[in-house]
C-alpha cells in the first residue's frame, strides 16, 4: 500500500517536471519564429535540444523508476504511520528520500567512482545514456528532492528542521 501511494506521488512528480520542460521548449520554440534571419540554424539547433532533453528525462526514468523495494520511501511512510502523522507533506518526504538515493546510485556507478555496469541485474544509467547524462541526471535528482520538498513544506519548525537534517545527510557533512 505504501509502495503504490509513494510511486503514484513520485509518478505526479515527474510528469510535472515533463510538462515544464515541454512548455519551455515550445515557448523558446516560438521566439524563434521572430527571427527569420537565423530561422534555419536555431530550428535544428532546438530540434537537437529537444531531443537531449527527452533523453535527459528517459534517464532520470531509468534510474527513478527501476525495480526496487523503495525500502526507504516505506520507512518514512511507516514511521509516519507510526507517529500518526501521514499527509502530503510526508509523501514528499518520501519522495525526496528516494530522490536523494537514486543519485547516490547513479554517481556511485559512474566510471570515476566504482564503474559499475549493471545494478539489479540491468546496465547502469551511464552505460546507457552516457556518463555525461547520468552525471547530469543524478544532479537533477539531487536538486529536484530539495525542489520537492520546499514546495510542499508547512510553516512548522519540525518540517524545516527536517529538511535541514536531510540536506546535512544527503551532502558533505
Amino acid at each position: 500500500e505504501y509502495q503504490n501511494t509513494f510511486e503514484a506521488h513520485l509518478r505526479d512528480h515527474m510528469d510535472s517536471l515533463e510538462r515544464s520542460m515541454g512548455e519551455h521548449y515550445l515557448f523558446q520554440l516560438s521566439q524563434l519564429t521572430n527571427i527569420s534571419s537565423e530561422l534555419e540554424f536555431k530550428k535544428e539547433f532546438y530540434g537537437n535540444y529537444k531531443s537531449k532533453v527527452e533523453t535527459f528525462l528517459e534517464s532520470l526514468k531509468y534510474s527513478l523508476f527501476t525495480k526496487g523495494k523503495r525500502f526507504r520511501p516505506v520507512l518514512v511512510l511507516a514511521t509516519a504511520e507510526m507517529l500518526k502523522n501521514i499527509n502530503t507533506e510526508i509523501l514528499s518526504y518520501a519522495t525526496a528520500v528516494e530522490m536523494i538515493h537514486t543519485y547516490s546510485l547513479i554517481h556511485d556507478d559512474l566510471p570515476c567512482m566504482d564503474n559499475d555496469d549493471f545494478r539489479r541485474g540491468e546496465p547502469t544509467n551511464h552505460k546507457v545514456y552516457g556518463e555525461a547524462t547520468a552525471l547530469l541526471a543524478g544532479d537533477a535528482l539531487l536538486t529536484m528532492a530539495f525542489e520537492v520538498l520546499s514546495s510542499n513544506l508547512s510553516p512548522r519548525p519540525n518540517s524545516q528542521k527536517a529538511t535541514k537534517v536531510l540536506s546535512e545527510y544527503a551532502g558533505f557533512s
